[in-house]
């Protein structure tokens, strides 16, 4: 039994080390190391399907990959790396950094939003919302995601609001905004003219 946990912990601190080399790194090498992590999560998770670290770090490195890939294939990623914030929520619904998780499930689904049409894009859209306020509940500095949700549900009074607050949270630079399409669609509007002005 010993031994089982030992191996445990040694399969599940590599995965952690190669996922963090992949945060680090970009293109082809990183989505190498994300996949070899991903491999050695499943070696821990042979062991203990149980631990809620491993599922969320496996649910966020199968959606740094997504992120690379084309609609279809993204699509496919996105949907396992949910799969797997879903176990990790139920192995510890209240984890003591829930706001991560729920932060990164709510960033998949504005992802899967994006790549949809219709009434599934509303779907993932709608539900993208309700995880990130979970975040905000628990830690107030995450509104830029929300930001954009608002932005996609054309709701603009929120979404200028979180875009403000977000702004004032410092979570990404003025520069980093003002590339976002969902954002500069509405650079015409005068509200957000003066928000992104003020800032």
């Amino acid at each position: 039994e010993n031994n089982s946990y030992y191996r445990q912990q040694y399969f599940a601190s590599i995965s952690k080390n190669l996922g963090s080399l992949g945060f680090l790194l970009k293109g082809e090498v990183a989505i190498q190391n994300f996949n070899r992590a991903i491999a050695y999560i499943k070696k821990a998770v042979d062991i203990n399907p149980n631990d809620y670290d491993l599922n969320f770090n496996w649910g966020t490195y199968l959606a740094k990959i997504g992120d690379t890939k084309e609609s279809l294939q993204a699509k496919e990623y996105y949907l396992q790396a949910l799969d797997k914030f879903e176990i990790a929520l139920k192995i510890e619904p209240n984890h003591e950094e829930q706001y991560k998780l729920y932060y990164n499930y709510g960033t998949v689904l504005f992802e899967l939003a994006l790549i949809s049409t219709g009434h599934e894009m509303e779907q993932f859209t709608d539900q993208a919302l309700d995880k990130l306020k979970d975040s905000i509940a628990n830690k107030r500095s995450y509104c830029y995601r929300l930001a954009l949700c608002y932005f996609l549900k054309k709701d603009l009074k929120s979404a200028y609001k979180y875009l403000k607050r977000s702004l004032s949270n410092k979570e990404v630079t003025l520069e980093e905004k003002k590339k976002k399409k969902i954002i500069t669609s509405y650079m015409t509007d005068e509200v957000l003219r003066e928000i992104l002005k003020t800032n």
